[in-house]
């Protein structure tokens, strides 16, 4: 990589973005033959991050990068779809500037990043306007600064990649992630302005970490439970007080709780809602077409009553 403070010299892409018509090309590598996370195939990662951007109200030529992020290999997944010097290739079919950031993604060090992240995080502070984001290249370790703007479009898909792979993710990290890109994106994905709603950035490290501890053990001990003792519901009402950014906790706590009609509706509207904004759970008790069709069970007893 060049030393220096680096912005992305191209415009971004601004024609016509089909995520089906770049995985078509992407399958030509049969990347279904690549290992992932969780049983699941690398296209379906890789089509989960672009959706997640798409939830997060991103441009088409953010979601083109998600959707090839690992095109080239990374520091966290070594499979390649394709080698450097097919780099044209990839150009062609995302645009210049999409693939610039799938290539500074595929070279980074993401553990440094991330380690750079949190540092700032924990200080409460921003990238450095003047200096730029720190990154280093995983293959030579050579120093580089990218501008805000292009850092903040990276962290955002790492944000994408790390949300959507993983139940239970590191929310302190990804979030973290979050509130370093918000200031510099044109589109601010939904759920960061969720967090600072409900007021994630106010607590700490260790504060976090304790409450999704707890909130962790609580999901799992109502999986089984189809009636909960009272003591794990008192918990659940704690916690949602406690973490209201968690909307499965909400969710759980509605689905255990005996509420009116009305109530339960306007309860699981909000978690509707709210659930857009994430666009990927934290955990895998809660999805789109779940709430959804709750919703819609919800309101038809509302108009039969």
């Amino acid at each position: 990589m060049p030393k220096g403070t680096v912005d992305n010299p191209y415009q971004p892409h601004t024609r016509g973005f089909s995520s089906a018509d770049i995985l078509d090309e992407l399958l030509l590598s049969k990347p279904y033959s690549m290992p992932h996370t969780n049983f699941r195939s690398l296209p379906d990662h890789l089509l989960g991050v672009a959706r997640q951007l798409q939830a997060w109200k991103q441009p088409p030529y953010i979601r083109a990068a998600g959707l090839c992020h690992s095109m080239y290999s990374t520091e966290m997944y070594p499979w390649a779809l394709r080698k450097f010097s097919q780099r044209k290739w990839l150009s062609a079919l995302i645009g210049e500037y999409a693939e610039q950031v799938v290539y500074m993604y595929c070279t980074v060090s993401q553990y440094r990043v991330f380690r750079e992240a949190r540092r700032l995080a924990q200080l409460d502070c921003a990238i450095p306007m003047a200096g730029g984001f720190r990154v280093y290249n995983c293959h030579t370790g050579q120093v580089r600064f990218l501008s805000p703007g292009f850092a903040a479009e990276l962290l955002l898909i790492l944000a994408a990649d790390l949300m959507e792979q993983d139940p239970f993710f590191d929310t302190w990290l990804v979030f973290s992630l979050l509130k370093l890109a918000a200031p510099h994106l044109k589109h601010p994905p939904p759920l960061y302005q969720l967090l600072e709603e409900k007021g994630f950035y106010k607590c700490s490290q260790r504060e976090v970490r304790d409450i999704e501890r707890d909130a962790k053990r609580v999901i799992k001990r109502l999986r089984g439970h189809g009636n909960p003792p009272d003591e794990i519901i008192a918990e659940l009402q704690r916690l949602v007080v406690e973490c209201p950014w968690l909307v499965e906790l909400k969710l759980l706590l509605c689905r255990k709780l005996e509420l009116a009609p009305v109530e339960r509706l306007q309860v699981l509207t909000q978690c509707q809602i709210d659930f857009q904004k994430w666009g990927t759970a934290w955990s895998s008790i809660i999805d789109s077409e779940a709430i959804n069709a709750e919703c819609r069970a919800e309101i038809d007893k509302t108009k039969l009553s």
